[in-house]
């Protein structure tokens, strides 16, 4: 069971990563239309799990292409940095009123499209106001943390890290996650980023961290609907929210602290 469930994730894996590093690296229109089609996923998602009837499914779907496209233009011809800056600011209260159990269906609708908008408005605003390297560094940390975290857990095993809201994770699979973006920011370090390596290793742990808790966040949101997956787009891995759930949580760790330092470094 094991062997078949890692080379579902394995082959699921590799057919979604490498046309998003495509994407990525094309930049320009491209990573725009491939991002708010990720963000289309992740909408659905969400408004699949929150409303009731389904068939209001497409009236969240108008709401967040409105907004999306207001993200869209606003991050290309806007004030940047005021711009980010203030949605980054918004993102720790939005994301708390969206955990409660708010029994305003609209709300958590609403909340919930905003949640996914600010990282992807993170993701566009880093792609063109930072070099590509340092991008791709914080995604193949975020990667390096799922892998480091998936293997450690199932080897190691051990003491469960939240076992109330995700039964599976464990406190070997945090060092793992941990121990894999530091060894990926190594490598980056010695190989392509012009930066101390102390510096990486250092982001490169608290990325682990924080796209680990992104991860929980997500689990959290989810065992409020008795679900085990956002949806089951992605074989192995169930939907895009919880594929990009640590994705959403890093890029916006290191928007914030752009923003306020003018460097991706905590060191």
């Amino acid at each position: 069971m094991f062997s078949k469930n890692l080379s579902v994730r394995f082959i699921s894996s590799v057919a979604v990563f490498f046309p998003a590093i495509v994407f990525v690296v094309l930049g320009d229109v491209y990573i725009i239309a491939f991002v708010v089609f990720l963000a289309g996923m992740m909408s659905w998602e969400i408004a699949k799990t929150i409303l009731a009837n389904e068939k209001l499914i497409f009236i969240g779907l108008s709401i967040f292409v409105s907004i999306i496209s207001v993200v869209v233009f606003g991050t290309h011809f806007g004030d940047k940095i005021v711009r980010i800056t203030g949605a980054i600011g918004l993102f720790p209260l939005l994301l708390l009123i969206w955990l409660l159990k708010n029994p305003n269906v609209a709300m958590k609708l609403v909340l919930g499209n905003i949640l996914i908008i600010i990282p992807c408005w993170c993701i566009l605003w880093l792609r063109f106001s930072i070099e590509l390297n340092l991008l791709l560094w914080v995604l193949a940390s975020v990667i390096a943390t799922d892998v480091g975290a998936y293997f450690f857990g199932k080897f190691i095993g051990g003491k469960k890290l939240a076992p109330r809201i995700s039964p599976n994770k464990t406190w070997a699979g945090l060092l793992g996650g941990i121990v894999g973006s530091i060894i990926v920011g190594l490598v980056f370090g010695f190989a392509w980023i012009d930066a101390d390596l102390i510096c990486l290793a250092v982001t490169g742990a608290i990325l682990a961290i924080i796209s680990q808790l992104g991860d929980l966040i997500e689990s959290g949101y989810k065992r409020q609907y008795g679900l085990k997956d956002s949806s089951g787009l992605i074989p192995g891995h169930g939907g895009v929210l919880d594929r990009l759930d640590g994705h959403m949580a890093a890029v916006t760790l290191i928007t914030l602290i752009i923003v306020f330092t003018d460097s991706p470094f905590l060191w």
